[in-house]
Parts: structure tokens; C-alpha cells; sequence
């Protein structure tokens, strides 16, 4: 057979192979009129810039938290058409809109041109108290190009708050007990003072014979120095409402009651008036080395 004969043979087709060709062909022919026509009248589908712009501010995000070092940035680069991460401005062209800086979400700073890093520096600012008061006060922040400011600095209108004024109370007189006079009640009602702390002032006042100084308060036990400084002011002293101590009559068992004659102290005073009869002043018990300078100075009052 030769190849002539060969080549007739093999393109040569029944009347059925005919027939199923011509139908393929006219298949072919209906898929692709048909695959053009829907692509003509199909609408495209919308997209919302606001959405997509915070689904890719999101999305950055979360491509900077998967590189935690320097180093697995440079193991691991990410994709060259990703959301820049970087500090620099986002490269995308900013859109321009009017703006107040304290109110602006974090998406809608990313859509005015700024990067994720940017953004943080912002929001760390603000999460320590900071506000922005002008224009000023926003460019201040760190990493914002001189670009960024020249495209934002028509655009940012900050709301302006009326300033929070000391609230002037009126002039109220605020009722002085006076220490050696006041009862717990009265103690009860000045500041830190509550009825526990009150008793105690009363029960030390009455061992001591009274008080002299607001300062003596400070040895009543659980009255702190804060507590003292408030209530100082409203308490007034009478010293002749100082109970004496009778030098010359009183037993060791009266004396040692006195929170200032504790320990041997009362035991001396008597050996030293019986070998040296009546104390005609506090000063002789001073210079015979009974009392030093310190317990000298806080009897004083009290002969």
C-alpha cells in the first residue's frame, strides 16, 4: 500500500462519522456564541471601597504580627504585592477626605495614606491620654512624612471642646471642735475619723490628763499622718483643760497610768520625794537625771 493510499484511507469517514462530526462542530460552534453573549449582558459586581479598604488594613495587621523579630522578616520576606508593613507612608494614592484626629478610626486613617505603624504611634499616643488640640499637635507625631503633612494639612478640622471649669463652691464654715472638750460623736464626724479611732482618742486623752498639741494625736494607735493633716484644721486647744498631775500626792499606780511615766519612771519619782520631801517643780526631777531633756519637755505641761 502506498502512502497515498494511506493518507485517503485515514481521512476518509462513513456517513455515520460524517454526521457526528457536523453535530460537534455545530456544539462548539452554540457554546461559544452562548459563552460571549452571557459575559455581555452579566452586571459586574460592586465593591465597597470602605470595606475592602478595612479588610486590607485588618489583613496588615496581621501579616505584622506574624514577624515577631527583625530577623524572621528577612528568613521569611513577605509578598512584594502585599500591604506595605514598613514605617514608610502606605504607597496605595491616599484618599483625601476632611478629618478630626481624635475621632478617626484606624481604617480610615489607613485609607488617608497612612501606614500600620503610623497608625500604632497614634493610638499608643492616645492611649496615654494625649489629644490633639491643632493641626500642630497631629504633625508632631512621629513618622509622618513631610508629604503626608502638605496632603493632610487642608483636610484635618479638629472639634473644639469647651474647657471643664473648676466647679466654685460657696464658702462654707466648717465647724473646730476643740480637743480636749469634743466627745467621740464629735470626733466621729471630721474626716478618716470613725468610731473606733474616736473612742481611742478620748480613752488616750483621758490618760494623759488632756492635750497640748494637735500633734499628740499622732501616738493614738491607727491615726496615720494623711489623717492627722486633714483633720488638724478644725480641732482647736485649751490648755486650761489640761488635767495636772498631782507630783506630790499621787502613788506608783497613778503615776505608772500616765502613757508618758511608764516603765521605772514613777518608781524614781516616788523614791525621790520621800528622800527629798515635796517637787516644787518640774526641773528638779530634770537636773537630777530622772527625766531627760525629751521626757522633761513632754511633762512640762502636765505639772
Amino acid at each position: 500500500m502506498n502512502i497515498k493510499q494511506l493518507i485517503q484511507d485515514y481521512f476518509t469517514f462513513s456517513r455515520n462519522e460524517r454526521r457526528g462530526i457536523t453535530i460537534l462542530l455545530i456544539l462548539i460552534f452554540l457554546m461559544a456564541i452562548a459563552n460571549k453573549t452571557i459575559f455581555y449582558f452579566e452586571k459586574p459586581a460592586k465593591i465597597n471601597p470602605a470595606l475592602f479598604d478595612s479588610a486590607r488594613y485588618e489583613l496588615g495587621l496581621l501579616n505584622d504580627s506574624l514577624y515577631q523579630h527583625p530577623s524572621e522578616r528577612k528568613l521569611f520576606p513577605p509578598d512584594p504585592g502585599s500591604i506595605d508593613l514598613s514605617g514608610q507612608a502606605n504607597p496605595d494614592l491616599p484618599e483625601l477626605f476632611v478629618f478630626d484626629p481624635n475621632r478617626t478610626s484606624d481604617a480610615d486613617f489607613h485609607r488617608l495614606g497612612l501606614s500600620v505603624k503610623q497608625i500604632a504611634t497614634i493610638r499608643n499616643y492616645q492611649n496615654k491620654g494625649g489629644s490633639f488640640r491643632s493641626k500642630d499637635d497631629f504633625f508632631k507625631m512621629y513618622g509622618l512624612t513631610s508629604q503626608q503633612k502638605n496632603d493632610l494639612s487642608d483636610y484635618i478640622k479638629i472639634e473644639k471642646t469647651e474647657p471643664i471649669r473648676p466647679r466654685i463652691e460657696p464658702n462654707v464654715e466648717i465647724a473646730a471642735f476643740e480637743l480636749n472638750t469634743a466627745d467621740s460623736t464629735e470626733l466621729e464626724s471630721l474626716p478618716g475619723i470613725g468610731d473606733k479611732l474616736s473612742k481611742r482618742i478620748v480613752k488616750y486623752r483621758d490618760l494623759l490628763g488632756g492635750f497640748y498639741s494637735v500633734s499628740q494625736l499622732k501616738e493614738v494607735y491607727g491615726l496615720n499622718e494623711q489623717t492627722l493633716q486633714l483633720i488638724s484644721s478644725r480641732l482647736t486647744i485649751d490648755p486650761a483643760k489640761i488635767r495636772k498631775i498631782d507630783w506630790n500626792f499621787a502613788d506608783a499606780n497613778e503615776l505608772y497610768r500616765h502613757p508618758y511615766l511608764r516603765n521605772n519612771l514613777s518608781k524614781q519619782i516616788i523614791k525621790y520625794r520621800s528622800k527629798n520631801g515635796s517637787i516644787s517643780n518640774l526641773e528638779v526631777l530634770r537636773d537630777s537625771m530622772i527625766l531627760n531633756i525629751d521626757e522633761y519637755k513632754r511633762l512640762k505641761p502636765y505639772f
